[in-house]
C-alpha cells in the first residue's frame, strides 16, 4: 500500500503580496476654512461671494467693508478719499492680518466663511507674501474672479458708487492699466482662476461651488 502524504493546510484568506496591491487613492483634499475671492473692482467679489456662501452655509465677510468701518467711514470710497489709498491700504492689510491669523496655528476655524478681498489688497506692502502663506497652511483657497476689460469698463460705467480713481485717468484707461499691472499677481496667488465676464451671478456661484474642494 503507497502512503500518500496529504497537502499541506493552506489558508482560507489570500493577501495579495505587496506588488499586486493596487496604489493607494490620494486622500481628499479638506474643504478649506476661508474662501477667498480675488479680483479687480466691478469683477463681481461681493456679489458673487454672498451668493457663494449662501450656498456653502457660510458667513460673508467684505474686506472693503471691515477696512472701511476701521478707518470710521461707512463705505470703501469714502475712506479712500479720506485717508488716500496708501493710508487705506495698510489699514486694509491689517484687518486681513486679524481675519488670517487662526489659519497659522493647529485650531479648527469654528466658523468658516467667504471672504472678499479688496480689487487692491494683495498690492498692499507685505500682502502678497501673506497671503501666499495663508495658502499653504491648506485652510484657505483663493479663486481669481478673472473679467475682461470691456466688461469691467461698462459695469464701472454704469456704476453709481462713489469710488475715486486709483491712477487719475478716465475709466476705461484705469480698467486697462490696472489689468495690466495686477492680471499676472492675481494669477500667481489663485488657486483657481474662473472667468467671472460672462454668466450671471448665481451660475458663476454655482460654477464655484462644484469646484471647491469639500
Amino acid at each position: 500500500m503507497v502512503h500518500t502524504p496529504a497537502a499541506p493546510k493552506t489558508d482560507r484568506f489570500h493577501p495579495r503580496s505587496p506588488q499586486s496591491r493596487p496604489p493607494n487613492p490620494d486622500p481628499p483634499m479638506p474643504t478649506p476654512s476661508i474662501i477667498m475671492l480675488m479680483g479687480l473692482r466691478a469683477s463681481g467679489k461681493t456679489t458673487i461671494g454672498q451668493r457663494l456662501a449662501t450656498q456653502l452655509g457660510r458667513l460673508f465677510i467684505d474686506l472693503d467693508l471691515l477696512t472701511a468701518a476701521q478707518l470710521g467711514e461707512t463705505t470703501a470710497g469714502a475712506a479712500l478719499l479720506r485717508y488716500g489709498e496708501k493710508d487705506f491700504r495698510l489699514a486694509e492689510f491689517d484687518v486681513l492680518f486679524n481675519l488670517l491669523k487662526p489659519v497659522f496655528f493647529p485650531i479648527v476655524i469654528d466658523q468658516p466663511f467667504v471672504l472678499a478681498l479688496g480689487g487692491g489688497t494683495p498690492t498692499a506692502p507685505g500682502a502678497a507674501d501673506f497671503l501666499r502663506s495663508a495658502r499653504e497652511s491648506g485652510k484657505v483657497f483663493i479663486i481669481y474672479l478673472a473679467t475682461d476689460e470691456p466688461t469691467l469698463t461698462a459695469r464701472l460705467t454704469a456704476d453709481s458708487t462713489l469710488r475715486p480713481s486709483l491712477t487719475g485717468r478716465s475709466t476705461t484707461d484705469e480698467v486697462a492699466a490696472l489689468l495690466i499691472a495686477r492680471n499676472p499677481l492675481y494669477r500667481d496667488l489663485a488657486d483657481l482662476v474662473i472667468d467671472a465676464g460672462s454668466g450671471t451671478p448665481a451660475e458663476i456661484a454655482e460654477r464655484l461651488h462644484t469646484q471647491i474642494p469639500r
